[in-house]
This record gives C-alpha cells, structure tokens and sequence, in this order.
C-alpha cells in the first residue's frame, strides 16, 4: 500500500474518530491534520530504523505541540487537538499480534510484541507530557513586580465579604418578641 493512501486513511480516521468525540466542525480538519502530522513524523523516524518507541514519542509530542498551537489560534481546549489526534500513534496492532501470539502459545514472540507495544504506549505518554509542559512554560509571561513606590490599594470592602460560621441553632426556634 502507498505511503500517500496510508496517510489519507490516517486523515479520514483522525476526522471519523474527532467526529465520534463530537469535535466542533470548524476544528475538523485541524484535529485530522494533527493526527497526520504526528502519525507522519512517527512513520519517517520508523523509516530511519530508531526504535518504534522513540517514533511514538516524537510523533506524541508532535501532535501535542501542533495540538496547543491550535488551541491557542483557534481559541479551543488543546484537546480537541490532541486526542483524535493521538489515535493514529496507538501501537494497537502490535497488541493484536502480542495477543495471537498468546493464543498460538508462542510465548517469546508474545512477550516480545507485548513489551514492544507498552513501551511505545509508554512514548506516547511521555511525548504527550513533554508537549503540554514544554507549551505551559514557554507559553506563560513572566510574573510582574510590583513597583514598590507605589502602595497596595486599601481595600476596605473585603472585610464585608467575609463569611461568619454561625451555629446551627442560632436564631432558630426563638420565639418572636
């Protein structure tokens, strides 16, 4: 099968599975472009013969960048972004093999593919991570000082909002005056 029919399959699927999590339509497309970059820098370090583990965390933490720079230009949550956008990466056929393996009762090869699709699961989570921090520190501004020539303001009515804990039995069952 083609590299390019691979990558439209991964565009459909990315926009079919943000549509069953009910992504608004005007971030479609952008969630299913997400998806496709990931996927595709996932698939070109796979091609540079780095181990599946290190594709899925760069292509996590591709889909997690691209996810909060959408987020931040459309004016969505980044999860919006990010989760239809992650699916592609989901080492699930690797887990299918681990599980026939099982069933074929070669259990070498089972461990094998089992630990294979868990560490890449494991990629994708710490890909997933390094994006939303790496966007979170970079992303914030820097706290200001406040200039010490000029006073704090009196703020007399926050004393007025203060809560008083009274007891239950307070002012009930008092007869009236």
């Amino acid at each position: 099968m083609s590299l390019l029919l691979k990558a439209l399959g991964v565009l459909v699927g990315t926009a079919g599975n943000a549509i069953l999590f009910n992504v608004p339509r005007s971030a479609l497309l952008w969630s299913a472009l997400a998806g496709l970059m990931g996927w595709a820098v996932q698939v070109r370090v796979g091609l540079t013969g780095i181990s599946p583990a290190a594709g899925a965390l760069l292509g996590a933490l591709t889909v997690s960048l691209t996810g909060e720079a959408l987020a931040r230009a459309r004016r969505m949550p980044a999860l919006v972004f990010v989760v239809p956008g992650i699916l592609p990466l989901v080492p699930g056929t690797r887990a299918f093999q681990a599980m026939l393996a099982l069933l074929r009762q070669q259990h070498t090869q089972a461990a094998i593919d089992g630990a294979q699709a868990l560490v890449a699961a494991g990629g994708i989570a710490v890909g997933l991570l390094m994006g939303t921090a790496l966007t979170r520190a970079w992303g914030r501004p820097s706290p200001k000082a406040p200039t010490p020539s000029s006073p704090p303001p009196d703020h007399p009515e926050e004393h007025r909002h203060r809560a008083e804990v009274l007891p239950l039995w307070k002012g009930r069952n008092v007869p009236p005056e």
